[in-house]
């Protein structure tokens, strides 16, 4: 009992936990502030170094030097105390180890700039465990990668007992005397405590944990045996062990976050290339107005439309399809992309991507023009069609690439009334959610109906109320076609005409034994109808029976002495036969034949020209002029007389004699209502009769409409009409050049604003015109100021031939739209949404800019819709 030692009373023992707090609060932080990140010095050691910033820290260091020279000098009083374990005969073999320990070991990792600011409010430091607060998984991976640092050249400061950390802490001596050095003991400066690196990044705290993980240890007396204890004991080996393998995997690349991120790089490559093509097949299928859905949406089964179908079919081919639908086969996954929404989505990124790069190129361009047509659809909506023209000013960047005029579809809008306040109401809002403003608009082109013209209540006029420099064009191939209209209505003989001409078509094509007679006769041209629509085109018609009227004789002639027709059916089919052969060889009609051949030929070959893209008013109104030439030319004695001499060789060919059948004339007696009225005497002869009542008829009535329906076109035309032979103008005075500009900048003006100023005009195009080549057109003139860089130094000019140009010939783009709306609206497909028939619209009609669009980017910008769960 006496050799007990004797335990310390409750006052005793809280006096003396007392000094000990009291100690270390004056060493709490005294060196932190002091402290710089690690560098290495030249033989690789990985000390803590102090840098000296002010005289304070200077001096400061300064004391630490002595105070660490003292430390040397009374290492044999402080080994005496604390090294019972270790002998001063190993002290170079110790130190020795530990440099080759931590040059194995380099620590070049850089803290990540998040960390450090999360920790710089705890004071964060490499080589002291005790400000490491949260160990989570980024900074536990930042630490591996650095490596511990252990704190050597310090002067440790020494406790209530006397007692205090060494270095020689850092080693382990083996039963065979070898030493090993413990890289994963750190010193605390802060806590003035030493922690297990391992098990503080790696410690399960669930159980009991050690003081070395936790709040470390400073227990200096016991601290041999703290240390051999802690290193053997089962959960220190295996955080050691959990240190090295991430260690190892760092250092590799092969950790669990660079995994899963291979991981999610794989998957999102994989899904980038269903993806791709995915929307590749889409603009194929637009591009080619084909049907995307079948019976059921169903893979390998039949019936699924053309969207699975192709499917199955790149499957055969692609692996990177193939292992698709193989993992929706088996079930892996429920997400296969392959659904109707998300091909509507498709659509619709598609034809949105397309009309922001036309409103893009329009928006740069400045000024534009309408052109605004409508049609019923297969279901009987009104469908109104949108074409947006402008001057592409985005290749004047390109020397090489001239200035075209673009005609862009932008879609359709259905209408629920037709009249000029309703459909101007849908064009101010379309134009209002593209971002085109109104006061930019420059031209309108419409068809010639009394809702679009109206000069009272048409859309042209309740814009032109808004924007007065938004010029109304009629189009010229619809003006084009109701003369010709005008004209074949005009007397009886003309409406017999086609009527006749109709008749034939009929009569062949509702039986295919006659048509098979028809072939025999007739193996190159065939019969046609009419068009109700486009009268010019009924040249179509006409041009069998101009060239091959004989043989369709013939064949009319054979059906009818065929004595196999019996019946009711057979006789009548004989009956009708035998008239037509008889109508085609009057000589009448092979007159007839001949002069609306020669004037629909005419008038064709001009409404193909008016209805490009690239043809401005100026020559619209000279094709016009000829055209109503050769009318003038036709309607004389000179005209009738070939006329006549055709006539006749083509009806010597039939075998007819050529002359005009007398018509039985029967004089009608008019009740006279004053005795001074002469009487009508009628024409007896019939050659005159025909000329009077049938040629010059058709001839007057056809040059009479030209006059009329083109007299808006005249007046434009007369605005603008100087700038279309620029080269001229330098045989004009300044005067008259001058008097030409004021009319241009007054129509071209609204209220206080103005496109072009009429004095700078005439100076710039009289500077110009000894310059422009001769008999160049407006485009030629501007592609000609921008080949020589002119354009700065010209702007008048340059705004007045984009305008010119911007203004609508014809609104032909509109009627092809409609060629497509037949195509993609079938009777089939009488049920398609409306969003889904303009996407897949414009992905036909602007197929070019379509084929142009990058499939990875539209992949991007979907994963980003998608992400956010944004419907398209």
């Amino acid at each position: 009992m006496a050799d007990r030692k004797k335990k310390l009373s409750g006052a005793q023992y809280r006096k003396r936990r007392a000094e000990k707090e009291k100690e270390q609060g004056k060493q709490e932080g005294s060196f932190l502030k002091y402290l710089r990140p690690q560098h290495r010095d030249d033989e690789g050691s990985s000390t803590s170094k102090i840098q000296p910033e002010t005289e304070t820290e200077t001096t400061v260091l300064s004391t630490a030097s002595q105070a660490d020279k003292e430390y040397e000098e009374h290492t044999e009083d402080i080994e005496e105390e604390h090294t019972e374990d270790v002998e001063e005969e190993h002290t170079e073999d110790v130190e020795e180890d530990h440099t080759e320990d931590v040059e194995e070991e380099p620590c070049e990792v850089q803290l990540d700039q998040e960390v450090i600011q999360s920790e710089s409010s705890s004071s964060f430091s490499y080589s002291d465990p005790a400000t490491w607060i949260k160990c989570d998984d980024n900074l536990r991976q930042i630490l591996v990668e650095h490596g511990p640092e252990q704190v050597q050249l310090f002067k440790f400061p020494k406790d209530a007992n006397k007692r205090r950390f060494l270095t020689n802490h850092y080693k382990r001596r083996l039963p065979n005397g070898d030493l090993r050095h413990r890289q994963w003991l750190q010193y605390s400066i802060s806590n003035d405590s030493v922690f297990c690196f391992c098990c503080k990044l790696f410690g399960n705290y669930t159980n009991p944990p050690s003081s070395l993980s936790d709040k470390g240890s400073k227990d200096w007396k016991n601290i041999t045996a703290i240390l051999s204890q802690h290193e053997r004991s089962n959960a220190h080996l295996v955080n050691f062990q959990n240190w090295k393998e991430l260690e190892i995997r760092l250092k590799n690349k092969k950790t669990i976050d660079e995994e899963h991120m291979r991981i999610i790089k794989q998957k999102e490559k994989y899904w980038q290339q269903i993806l791709e093509r995915l929307i590749a097949l889409v603009r194929v299928l637009g591009i080619q107005n084909l049907a995307f859905r079948g019976t059921n949406e169903k893979l390998h089964t039949a019936g699924n439309g053309n969207f699975l179908k192709f499917i199955e079919y790149l499957a055969l081919f692609d692996p990177v399809m193939d292992e698709h639908i193989r993992k929706i086969r088996d079930k892996e996954t429920y997400v296969h992309y392959l659904g109707k929404d998300i091909q509507n989505e498709l659509i619709q990124l598609l034809s949105n991507i397309i009309k922001e790069e036309i409103l893009k190129s329009a928006q740069a361009a400045k000024y534009f023009s309408i052109i605004i047509d409508c049609t019923p659809d297969v279901s009987h909506v009104e469908q109104m069609t949108m074409i947006l023209r402008f001057v592409n000013i985005a290749s004047l960047t390109d020397d090489c690439e001239p200035i075209r005029i673009k005609e862009h579809f932008l879609g359709f809008l259905p209408l629920k009334e037709t009249t000029g306040a309703g459909m101007t109401e849908i064009i101010l809002h379309q134009l209002e959610e593209m971002s085109l403003p109104v006061a930019n608009l420059r031209g309108q082109g419409y068809d010639n109906g009394s809702n679009m013209k109206g000069k009272e209540n048409g859309v042209q006029r309740r814009i032109m109320d808004i924007n007065p420099r938004a010029l109304f064009v009629p189009c010229s191939a619809h003006s084009l076609n109701l003369v010709v209209n005008d004209a074949a209505k005009c007397c009886l003989e003309a409406t017999s005409f086609f009527a006749l001409v109709q008749h034939v078509y009929v009569y062949f094509s509702a039986s295919t034994r006659r048509w098979d007679v028809l072939m025999c006769h007739v193996p190159s041209l065939t019969v046609k109808p009419l068009s109700e629509t486009r009268w010019e085109s009924r040249i179509d018609a006409l041009k069998p029976l101009r060239f091959q009227l004989g043989d369709i004789y013939d064949a009319l002639s054979e059906i009818y002495n065929d004595n196999t027709l019996t019946g009711a059916s057979g006789n009548t089919s004989r009956i009708e036969a035998q008239g037509l052969a008889k109508g085609i060889s009057n000589f009448k009609f092979v007159i007839s034949l001949v002069v609306w051949y020669g004037i629909l030929f005419e008038v064709n070959m001009t409404s193909k020209q008016l209805q490009t893209k690239e043809f401005d008013i100026h020559n619209a109104i000279k094709q016009l002029n000829e055209t109503k030439k050769f009318l003038v030319d036709c309607r004389s004695d000179e005209g009738f007389g070939k006329v006549l001499e055709e006539a006749g060789e083509l009806a010597e060919a039939l075998g007819i004699p050529a002359q005009f059948e007398v018509d039985p004339v029967r004089i009608s007696r008019k009740r006279k209502q004053f005795i001074y009225e002469a009487e009508d005497a009628p024409i007896q002869n019939p050659k005159e009769k025909f000329k009077v009542n049938f040629y010059f008829a058709v001839l007057d009535t056809a040059v009479q409409s030209v006059e009329e329906r083109f007299t808006q076109m005249n007046q434009i035309s007369s605005v603008f009409g100087f700038l279309y032979n620029v080269h001229s103008l330098q045989n004009r005075t300044s005067q008259q050049i001058m008097e030409d500009c004021c009319k241009l900048e007054q129509a071209l003006q609204h209220g206080d604003s103005k496109d072009i100023d009429a004095s700078d005009l005439c100076s710039e195009l009289q500077s110009i015109a000894r310059r422009v080549p001769e008999c160049t057109s407006p485009q030629d003139v501007f592609n000609f100021l921008c080949k020589n860089e002119l354009i700065d130094v010209v702007p008048n000019t340059c705004i007045a031939l984009r305008i010119l140009l911007t203004l609508p010939v014809s609104v032909a783009s509109g009627e092809r739209s409609f060629s497509k709306l037949k195509l993609i609206k079938t009777y089939i497909r009488s049920s398609m949404m409306q969003e889904r028939l303009v996407g897949l619209s414009l992905l036909s009609i602007e197929h070019e800019i379509a084929q142009k669009v990058d499939l990875k980017e539209l992949v991007s910008k979907f994963a980003k819709l998608k992400a956010r769960k944004v419907k398209i």
